[in-house]
């Protein structure tokens, strides 16, 4: 179990332990253009969090609302985690039907 604070964490990125072989779905992805090349933590803690999995070699899906959006973040990581196993589950979230057709 990794330690919890309501005042802070002291956990990082750095203590998962490989996903090789694991598959994460990560829900409510957003990307913003990098400002000098590089991504703020304000743009999405989905962003930050596909992006670790990936780099911990873990298959990620991402959704989205905006399908043009979740192909950016997929692009973004894989320049980030060459070899990244990255894919949109086109999904909304709010429609059932549409969740179930993401799930197949």
């Amino acid at each position: 179990m990794f330690p919890f604070s309501w005042f802070g964490s002291s956990w990082s990125y750095d203590q998962l332990p490989s996903l090789q072989g694991k598959t994460a779905l990560v829900t409510g992805v957003s990307y913003i253009a990098p400002i000098d090349g590089k991504v703020s933590a304000q743009q999405g803690i989905g962003l930050h969090t596909a992006l670790e999995l990936a780099r911990k070699g873990a298959s990620v899906f991402i959704t989205s609302r905006r399908p043009d959006n979740a192909a950016l973040v997929v692009e973004y990581i894989r320049r980030e985690v060459p070899g990244a196993e990255v894919a949109v589950v086109p999904m909304q979230l709010d429609d059932l039907q549409s969740v179930r057709d993401g799930a197949r």
